[in-house]
């Protein structure tokens, strides 16, 4: 993800994906979600739900995120979670919204 294309785009807010269902974390999230505040955006994380395993796996899954944040980047947005069908992970793509 190029962060400061967004930001000269004025893109001020960025969903960023942490996690999808219970076995996968997304490996890129730290780096996506440094950028973003590195161009300036706020974000918050997003969880793909689908229903690979017990709904108490994806939920510690969901939990664990704020803690993969740090301090001075922390959402003020709650996750958000989005349903899904497939069961194999999908691409790592911030989703993102122009003020």
């Amino acid at each position: 993800m190029d962060w400061p294309e967004l930001a000269d785009q004025h893109i001020h807010f960025v969903w960023v994906k942490a996690t999808e269902g219970s076995r996968f974390r997304d490996p890129r999230f730290a780096a996506n979600w440094a950028g973003a505040h590195a161009a300036g955006s706020s974000s918050a994380p997003y969880h793909v739900v689908n229903m690979d395993s017990p709904g108490s796996d994806r939920a510690e899954e969901i939990v664990a995120v704020p803690s993969r944040t740090t301090s001075s980047t922390k959402s003020s947005t709650p996750l958000s979670g989005m349903t899904e069908r497939s069961t194999s992970p999908t691409p790592s793509l911030p989703w993102s919204a122009s003020q």
